[in-house]
Formats: C-alpha cells, structure tokens, sequence
C-alpha cells in the first residue's frame, strides 16, 4: 500500500479552499509547508529532536541532481496499529528537518517523508536522510521500491525519474518521452504497479509501470480524463486498500469538462469503473484496508457527504463520521494510511482506523493559531506516524 500526505492529505471540511492549494497524488487538498510562526513555550525536548547523523552513504553510487547533508531526526510517540488518545506537546529547534517536510509516504517497508530533502524510516521513529535532494517531487510506492519523479509542475522543466528500493540509495532512470512538456498531475503506486497521470493542454493520460523504466498508456473505459489546468478540474490518483484509483472529469471533446469519473485497478493495467453513488468528485481517506470517500456534491461544494468501503472500493455505504461535526466550525481531515485524524479550529479532535468508528484524541496544552499568511493552523498539520507536526511544535501520540 502507497498512501502519500501532503502536509499530509489536509482536506478543509465546510470551508472552501483559497489561492492555488490544489496539489497531486494521492490528493486530496493540502496547506502550504512553509511554517514561520515560533510561540514562546519550553525548552525543545526528546519528542522530536535533531540527531547528529548527515547523509547516509549508500550502497549504490547515483549521480543525484543536488546532494544535501541534512540530518536525521527522531521523533517519539506510538507508530503504526498503535491506538493514540492524547497528544503531548514540545516546542523544537528552529532549524528542524519537520519544517521542511512537505509530504509523507507510507509504503510497504516503513515511511519516506520529503521536501527540501528525502528521509527514510523503518518504524516511524528514526528517520535518516537520503543523499538525494529532487527539486518539486512527487514519489509513490512501486514495483521496485519507490519511484520519485521531479519538477512536477514546471511542464517547461525536464521531469527527472529515479528509483530506490529502499528510500535511501536512489538510482536516476531515463525519462520516457511522455513526460516531456507535460505537468505531473499524481502519482499513485503499490507493489503491483505505478500510475503517473500527466497533464498538458491536449488533456491529460494515465501511465502505467512496473519498473519506472517500461511506461504504456491505460485505456480508461469511459475514455480520457479532462484537464483544463484549473482547480475546478482536478484529476486525483490515490493507492490504497489494495487497489490504485484515479477520478476526474472526462473529456467532452470541447473546452467544457464532461462527466465525473471514477475508475480503480489491482494492477495498473486492467481498469473499471468504480461503481458508486457520489453526486461529485470524491477526496478518498485512507486508513489499512478502510477507505472513507469525502464527496462535495457539484454545484454545492460545502454539502460533504460521506461514504466508506471495507472491500477496495467495491460497494460504498454512507455514513455520517464524528469528524463531521467539524463542518459547523470549519475544520480539517488527515490521512496517513493507517489512521484518519480530524481536527476542529478550537482543537477538538478524533481518530479512526476505519472512517466509521471515531475516538476522541485529547489535544493537549498547544493551542492552534494562525500561520504567517494569515490561514488557521488547523490546515497547516503534518500527520507523522507517531505524531503531529505545527509550526516549530511537535505533539507526540500515546
């Protein structure tokens, strides 16, 4: 299972998203990761620190396209199946790597968390940094390990793609000519296969892979997806539960979009159509095989309904999840691929392992305020495994 949070899979709930927050892969919506705000509190303590380590050598020698000594970190708190209940709150350095991390992936052998750097972590404690910095990537599980595509957005810029096997050593692979002036719109992967859906004024195609190396178009059954290079014309890839899923509009022929789409594989290469009742385009939550479907109806983008599938994505139920409660106030949903974290602006706040049961998560002693641009800090969270990352804060879990 891939499940990639960007900053880490943020999705408002009863409040529209404002300026160009629309990102890729696995997406939902997700907060900017610059963070500014430092609030006086105590002295930095274990619950996230610096480590003395720099870039680990790896067993391969890549030529990668920028190196960087950054340091490890380690971050404490309970990882993976672990139940949380309460968070505990230490202020940190203002030079730690958790400021710059902009997405976290969660993948077969552990985690990878990148932004300004790449790090890699067996059990969601100790992460130590790769010697490879990619300048706006995008990386997924695949076949092989993962596999990172850079300048994502720049269609004027020459995407790069490499591989690892273990999100330390890293290997550059050739480009295939399908990339070339196209934005990276999502990529999505498991151990079966790895979905890159590009983006360019022709539309938008979904490629399929093995190897990061082999890439063949998918033929979607209901034809190609529409992309007008706006956020009201999303394309969305997630990999979760087995299964990897891409939703867009459909191409109409004309500049206007045409109907929704919504489509998921097993192995990248055999496509159908995901038969549901969503009256819009969904932002899909992850959670072990548990997946809860966001869904803003089109032309009432505040009305969420929520829905949840236990067999991949095969039959949905509706439901009304604890964390719904979060559309009175305004308010924002996570995703790591192992729990679902919801959180209120007044610091209310709930889990769930499968997007229908939720428990409440005392938030502890940090209050949430705004970042430097003015947005609530509730949409600027990095769900960690172990914990929560805000603005030079760290809450680790128990």
């Amino acid at each position: 299972m891939n499940l990639v949070c960007d900053t880490t899979l943020a999705r408002r709930i009863g409040v529209m998203f404002a300026g160009p927050l629309v990102v890729i892969a696995v997406i939902g919506a997700c907060a900017s990761p610059g963070v500014s705000h430092s609030p006086s509190g105590p002295a930095p303590s274990a619950s996230a620190v610096l480590s003395s380590s720099s870039a680990v050598p790896s067993a391969a020698t890549p030529t990668p396209s920028a190196t960087s000594a950054v340091a490890g970190f380690t971050t404490s708190g309970q990882a993976g199946s672990q139940k949380w209940s309460a968070l505990s709150w230490a202020a940190l350095p203002q030079e730690t790597p958790l400021a710059s991390i902009s997405h976290i992936v969660t993948w077969r052998h552990g985690y990878v968390a990148y932004g300004t750097g790449i790090w890699q972590s067996v059990d969601g404690n100790a992460w130590q940094p790769a010697s490879l910095t990619l300048v706006d990537a995008l990386i997924a599980e695949s076949p092989t390990g993962l596999l990172a595509v850079s300048h994502a957005s720049d269609p004027q810029s020459a995407h790069e793609v490499w591989s690892s096997s273990d999100g330390l050593a890293w290997t550059k692979l050739p480009t295939p000519d399908a990339f070339d002036s196209t934005v990276i719109l999502a990529i999505a992967g498991n151990e079966h296969s790895v979905v890159v859906v590009l983006g360019s004024p022709n539309g938008s195609k979904v490629l399929t892979s093995a190897d990061g190396k082999v890439w063949a178009e998918v033929s979607l059954p209901s034809g190609t997806f529409c992309w007008c290079g706006t956020a009201d014309t999303p394309v969305w890839a997630w990999a979760g539960a087995g299964r990897i899923f891409v939703a867009g509009y459909l191409s109409s022929g004309t500049s206007d979009p045409g109907p929704f789409g919504f489509f998921s594989s097993s192995d990248g290469v055999a496509w159908s159509p995901s038969k549901t009742t969503f009256a819009g385009m969904p932002i899909l939550h992850f959670a072990g095989s548990s997946i809860l479907a966001e869904v803003s109806p089109t032309g009432r983008p505040l009305m969420e309904e929520w829905m949840t599938s236990s067999d991949g994505g095969s039959t949905w139920v509706k439901t009304t999840p604890q964390s719904a409660m979060l559309t009175s106030s305004g308010g924002a949903l996570y995703a790591s691929g192992e729990r679902m974290l919801g959180v209120a602006k007044d610091g209310r706040a709930w889990t769930s392992r499968d997007g229908k049961t939720w428990s409440p998560l005392a938030w502890g002693n940090h209050k949430l305020g705004q970042t430097s641009d003015g947005q609530p800090e509730v949409f600027a969270l990095k769900l960690f495994p172990t914990g929560v990352y805000v603005a030079g804060w760290y809450g680790a879990a128990s």
